[in-house]
């Protein structure tokens, strides 16, 4: 059984900035991270390099708050975390996990195929970032015994 690594933080703390930075001068790292760019939020993919806005004012967008998020955004990251699972990396991230995960939406279904797999690999380390007001719902509703939480991802290098 690996560890998962828990990355958590409060809102808008530069969890994801932190990683982006790291993730510059890291080899063997995949996966997406949720970055504001230009004031909006988007998902980069950290293998590719390629990003894509994750906010629109489409009617079908998947409102969270005070956003409304592309669904084919969510679509996307999933097939790329797909092909970051399929070709095994030293390091996955997952940023964020959020009130759309817990609901079934967003990253999912994908984001729990990925936990239940990497529990089985030992060639993957996985890395989650979570919103620590979420912290506790996100272990127990993927049901992650095996975890550490850490403040400093450089600690994994």
């Amino acid at each position: 059984m690996n560890t998962i690594y828990i990355i958590a933080g409060p809102v808008k703390s530069g969890k994801s900035t932190k990683i982006f930075e790291w993730v510059r001068n890291q080899p063997g790292v995949s996966g997406i991270l949720s970055l504001l760019i230009d004031g909006k939020k988007h998902i980069f993919s950290i293998s590719d390099e390629t990003k894509e806005c994750l906010e629109t004012v489409n009617e079908d967008g998947v409102i969270v708050g005070r956003y409304m998020f592309d669904q084919k955004v969510f679509e996307w990251a999933q097939r790329k975390l797909t092909n970051e699972l399929n070709n095994a990396t030293r390091f996955l991230i997952i940023d964020e996990i959020g009130y759309l995960e817990l609901k079934g939406e967003g990253l999912e279904p994908m984001l729990s195929t990925i936990i239940k797999a990497v529990d089985k690999r030992d060639d993957i380390t996985l890395i989650l970032v979570v919103r620590e007001s979420l912290l506790n719902q996100v272990i127990e509703h993927y049901n992650i015994y095996n975890y550490k939480i850490i403040n400093d991802i450089k600690s994994l290098t």
